[in-house]
């Protein structure tokens, strides 16, 4: 064995050397959390609708990337009074021969408030981090046999009673919660009807033929009519609270109902997952070489046309309504998927793309990086099985939009998204 022994000027320069090794792992640390991000849960906007379960949702504020312990509680106590404000007026005409005296404000209070430290069983379900807004946000659930049960015990209509003939100040402290949640709510109605104006804005300007997809006018028409009924409900002012919830909860069904269109159908999934990452001025484009929504025939082949503005890597996805999905670019003889900022480039100019069975209406989208897109795994197994082409099965519309980004390296600001559609059909002799 043999020992070194280091000098007092060596010494000083291997501490300095550690000093500097741990303060650069720190900030590469610091720098992944902060670029850390994942998609928005549909909760967010969008609370879940069941019939088995009540649910809550909200979120707390943080500074400098830095999430702690009572951001978090605080986060989960809004959640809670979240599901408490909705659980008070679906359970107040249960007890209206016990409280039919006291003014609707201070019951609608002291039922939140009591429901609020009453209930358990009340569970965290997801949570979700903002970095961008520096907001964490969670959902929490209970089972609505188990709260059903506990607010109808004896117990919990004495507190009730308590809150209402001697705790007075924290029946106003929750009048004014109430308010907020109601604020809240309207505020998260109001994100999302826009959300989806947008999103239905988007997909106008890719139907070029209006009569040919007429489930898509009719959620367009829909999403119309909630943002006339939102904006009228908002000019009605102060309502009772019951009134104001119960048109609250109407607009959260409708919109459940339309976001459970948009979760089911890969071209409008994609298509919001496409405005959700619009930023920094990094745009592409894929278009059909017929025009968006053009009508094919099987056994024509298909061309598209894609350009970026910056340089990139692009990775172009064929997905057929039975959700099978076809990687046109890179392909096992075409592995340069370089474009240049500007500059056309035409996919399936070998008229090496053809329509297929079965006929339907298919979706075609692009992912472009300005980091190398790495498939060469995917281009191998192809290869060994003979095809052209890397295909696999997505299961449903949310999986194809998550796992598009597959290969994408980078963050957030160096890849962009674009998606357009066809419509095959069978060819009538």
């Amino acid at each position: 064995m043999k020992i070194f022994f280091l000098n007092n000027t060596m010494k000083v320069i291997y501490i300095y050397s550690i000093v500097l090794l741990l303060m650069t792992a720190h900030n590469v640390l610091s720098q992944k959390v902060q670029c850390v991000t994942t998609p928005q849960p549909a909760w967010v906007l969008s609370p879940n609708i069941d019939k088995n379960f009540y649910f809550g949702v909200n979120s707390a504020s943080f500074k400098d990337n830095s999430l702690d312990y009572k951001t978090k509680q605080l986060a989960k106590e809004r959640a809670i009074k979240d599901l408490s404000y909705s659980l008070s007026v679906k359970i107040q005409s249960y007890y209206s021969e016990h409280l039919s005296q006291f003014e609707n404000s201070f019951v609608n209070s002291s039922l939140m408030l009591s429901v609020a430290l009453t209930l358990k069983g009340i569970k965290v379900i997801d949570n979700w981090t903002d970095y961008k807004n520096c907001r964490y946000w969670v959902l929490v659930s209970i089972e609505k046999n188990i709260a059903d049960k506990q607010v109808k015990e004896q117990n919990f209509i004495n507190k009730v009673l308590d809150f209402l003939n001697s705790r007075h100040e924290e029946i106003k402290e929750g009048i004014n919660s109430i308010i907020e949640l109601s604020n809240r709510k309207n505020k998260i109605i109001e994100a999302q009807l826009n959300h989806y104006s947008q999103l239905f804005h988007s997909l106008e300007q890719k139907i070029s033929e209006p009569n040919e997809l007429p489930i898509y006018k009719n959620l367009i028409r829909k999403i119309d009519l909630l943002l006339k009924r939102f904006e009228d409900f908002q000019k009605q002012g102060n309502q009772s609270i019951n009134i104001n919830i119960n048109k609250q909860e109407s607009f959260v069904h409708d919109l459940a109902s339309v976001s459970n269109k948009v979760n089911s159908d890969y071209l409008l999934t994609l298509l919001e997952d496409d405005i959700t990452k619009v930023s920094s001025g990094f745009e592409v484009k894929i278009v059909p070489e017929k025009g968006q929504g053009a009508i094919y025939f099987q056994g024509e082949s298909i061309r598209f046309t894609i350009e970026a503005n910056y340089d990139c890597y692009v990775k172009v996805l064929y997905i057929q309504s039975t959700g099978e999905e076809t990687m046109l670019l890179p392909n096992v003889y075409d592995r340069n998927n370089f474009i240049k900022a500007g500059q056309l480039k035409i996919v399936g100019k070998y008229n090496e793309v053809k329509v297929l069975e079965p006929s339907g209406r298919e979706t075609i989208t692009i992912i472009a990086s300005k980091e190398k897109i790495i498939m060469g795994e995917q281009l191998n197994s192809a290869l060994k099985k003979n095809k052209s082409f890397y295909t696999k099965s997505v299961k449903d519309p949310l999986y194809a939009a998550s796992s598009r980004l597959l290969g994408v390296t980078g963050n957030n600001n160096s890849f962009a998204t674009d998606t357009c559609f066809i419509i095959t059909k069978k060819r009538i002799y």
